[in-house]
C-alpha cells in the first residue's frame, strides 16, 4: 500500500469513527436534555424513563466510568428526589458522587456542587443531620481546595435554610450573611449568581421577619426584588413570593392600598412564570380578601376568598388548614374572618 492509499485509507477511518461518535453524542444528548425538559413541566414520570434510556446509552456507548454515565446518575437522582423517592436518589446520586471523584478528583468543583445538591435533596426530605453532614462536607473541600470561595456560597445558603426551617434564626442569619457577601463579588461576573443572591436576601428577609425585625426585613425583600430586576427577562416564584411577603407585611401594619398593590404584583410575578395555580395563588387570593374585608369591601373580598378555595378543591389542598375549610364549605366564611 501506498503512501497515499494509506492516508486515504486513515482518514476514511476516522471519519468514519467520528461519525459514529458523534451519533452516541447526539443521541445520548437527545435523551438527557429531553429528561431535563419534562422535569421542568413537572413530567417526573416520563422524565424518569427519558433519564433510565440516557443511561443505559451511556453506559453502553461509553463506559460505565465516563462522565456522561456521571450526569445521567445525578439526573436519575434529582428525577427521584422531586419524586420524594429518596431511597432511589441517594442510590443514583451516590453512584454519580463516586464516579465524579474518581474523573475530576476528590476536591474537584463538580464534586463540590454535587455534595450541596445531595445536601438540598435530605433538607427538602427533612433528614437535616444527613443535609448538615453534606453541607459540611463541602464547605472543608472548599476550605482545603484552591477553587475559590465561589464555591462556599450555595453550601452555606443551604446551611443557612438548614437551620432557619428548625427556627434557629441566629444560627442562620450569619450563614446567609456570609452567602450573600460570596455571591455578591460572584454576580459582577456571573449573572447566574445575582439569583443566587436575591434567593439568600429572600432568605435573610424571612429570617428578619420570623425575629419580628420588620423594618429590616421590608428593606431585605425590596433588595431581593431589586437584584432580580437586574437579570433581564427572568421570571421567578421567588420574585412573587417576595412581592407577596411585602404585602403581608403591609397588610400587618395597617397599610391596606400598598398591601393590595403589592398582592396584584405577587399574582402577576406568578403568572409570568407559566406555573400553574396552586397553593402560592391561592394564599395570595386568601391574603387579597383578608384586606379587603379590613376596608370593608365584603363583596370584593368574598370573590377573592371563593377564588382560593376552588383553586385549592382542584389542585387537592397543598395546605392542610385552607385545605379542610374548602371541603367544609359552610364553614369557609366563619373560619376565614377569624383568622
Amino acid at each position: 500500500m501506498n503512501n497515499r492509499s494509506f492516508t486515504l485509507f486513515f482518514t476514511i477511518g476516522f471519519l468514519l469513527l467520528s461519525t459514529v461518535v458523534r451519533a452516541n453524542d447526539s443521541c445520548w444528548s437527545a435523551y438527557h436534555t429531553h429528561a431535563g425538559a419534562l422535569c421542568r413541566t413537572g413530567d417526573l414520570g416520563e422524565a424518569f424513563q427519558q433519564a433510565k434510556t440516557a443511561l443505559n446509552l451511556a453506559r453502553t456507548k461509553y463506559g460505565p466510568d465516563h462522565l456522561n454515565t456521571a450526569k445521567s446518575l445525578e439526573q436519575l437522582g434529582e428525577i427521584c428526589a422531586g419524586w420524594g423517592r429518596l431511597q432511589q436518589a441517594d442510590l443514583f446520586l451516590n453512584g454519580a458522587l463516586r464516579l465524579r471523584k474518581k474523573i475530576h478528583g476528590d476536591s474537584h468543583p463538580s464534586v463540590i456542587k454535587l455534595l450541596v445538591r445531595m445536601a438540598d435533596c435530605h433538607r427538602l426530605h427533612r433528614d437535616r443531620n444527613k443535609a448538615e453532614k453534606l453541607y459540611r462536607q463541602a464547605l472543608d473541600l472548599v476550605a482545603k481546595g484552591s477553587w475559590g470561595e465561589c464555591y462556599a456560597g450555595p453550601a452555606l445558603e443551604g446551611m443557612a435554610r438548614l437551620h432557619s426551617d428548625q427556627g434557629a434564626y441566629s444560627r442562620a442569619e450569619p450563614l446567609y450573611e456570609q452567602a450573600i457577601a460570596i455571591f455578591a463579588k460572584g454576580g459582577k461576573y456571573r449573572p447566574a449568581e445575582k439569583l443566587s443572591h436575591a434567593r439568600c436576601l429572600i432568605g435573610l428577609g424571612d429570617v428578619k421577619w420570623a425575629k419580628r425585625e420588620l423594618s429590616q426585613a421590608r428593606e431585605t425583600y425590596e433588595a431581593a426584588l431589586a437584584k432580580y430586576s437586574e437579570v433581564s427577562g427572568h421570571a421567578s416564584p421567588m420574585t412573587a413570593y417576595a412581592y407577596k411577603r411585602l404585602a403581608d407585611l403591609y397588610a400587618l401594619r395597617g397599610v391596606p392600598s400598598v398591601a393590595l398593590t403589592y398582592f396584584h404584583r405577587a399574582l402577576g410575578a406568578y403568572e409570568r412564570t407559566g406555573l400553574p395555580e396552586g397553593a402560592f395563588t391561592a394564599a395570595t387570593l386568601a391574603g387579597m380578601a383578608d384586606v379587603l374585608k379590613s376596608q370593608g369591601r365584603t363583596a370584593k373580598a368574598t370573590e377573592c376568598y371563593n377564588s382560593a378555595v376552588a383553586i385549592y378543591e382542584r389542585t387537592g389542598g397543598h395546605n392542610r388548614e385552607l385545605a379542610t375549610m374548602a371541603l367544609t364549605k359552610e364553614k369557609i366564611w366563619p373560619s376565614f374572618s377569624q383568622r
